[in-house]
């Protein structure tokens, strides 16, 4: 049994304490097995307008039950579904400098670009641009100016955890790629590091959204973790 009016609670009391930045709910694998297409309405009449999946197929399935808000893909960008992507104004996740090439590509060829955020590898060690990339890729979103870049993000591995010494040096590489635009001239509208983790740990400073996903269902990260919302 899921109820939905504590699923709205703990929404209204996690986004009460995030100080003006955006929440991002996490609602892949069917929102934790609460049931996707249920959650998220309950949490976009909440006020909630950021959700993020992981496959085109499950932010489809958001789309045509009618949720109207942002959806990021946290996947592997898939050049075929590009289009499919900008028909359902989903946000894609990019990874690589192959992942940017095909951005641009499609743009030279349709005149349209996706809206993208640049995923950066910090010590997560799955998928993200290398710190040494990013300068290059600054640079063609630079020379690029129809690119629909709308953010930078990494993931903490270690947030939940009491040591945090590895959550600190992720965010310093986070805040290193940061640096590096700045230096060039670029800016992200939204910068994002915290998962549940990094939000009870206090992890997500010089950002302005967090990606929240198993605290809003109500369970604690891990036994580590300060709790802080009951």
């Amino acid at each position: 049994i899921v109820h939905l009016d504590r699923l709205a609670r703990n929404y209204k009391i996690l986004s009460n304490s995030l100080n003006d930045k955006r929440l991002m709910a996490i609602v892949k694998a069917n929102a934790y097995g609460h049931g996707a297409i249920e959650c998220s309405k309950t949490l976009e009449g909440q006020g909630c307008d950021s959700f993020s999946v992981f496959t085109i197929e499950e932010a489809k399935e958001l789309r045509n039950a009618g949720l109207k808000s942002d959806i990021l893909l946290l996947s592997k960008l898939e050049k075929e579904s590009i289009q499919t992507a900008i028909d359902n104004d989903l946000i894609v996740n990019i990874s690589s400098i192959d992942d940017l090439d095909s951005i641009i590509l499609f743009l030279e060829k349709n005149g349209l670009s996706p809206r993208f955020h640049m995923k950066i590898e910090t010590g997560m060690n799955r998928l993200g641009f290398d710190l040494s990339d990013i300068s290059l890729a600054v640079g063609k979103l630079l020379n690029y100016k129809n690119l629909n870049c709308e953010g930078i993000y990494t993931h903490y591995a270690t947030s939940d955890e009491g040591d945090l010494s590895y959550a600190h040096l992720q965010q310093e590489r986070f805040e290193k790629a940061l640096e590096i635009a700045n230096e060039m001239g670029y800016t992200f509208k939204y910068k994002h590091i915290s998962n549940s983790g990094g939000l009870l740990s206090e992890l997500s400073s010089n950002t302005n959204m967090l990606r929240i996903g198993i605290l809003l269902y109500g369970i604690y990260p891990s036994k580590d973790v300060e709790k802080k919302y009951v």
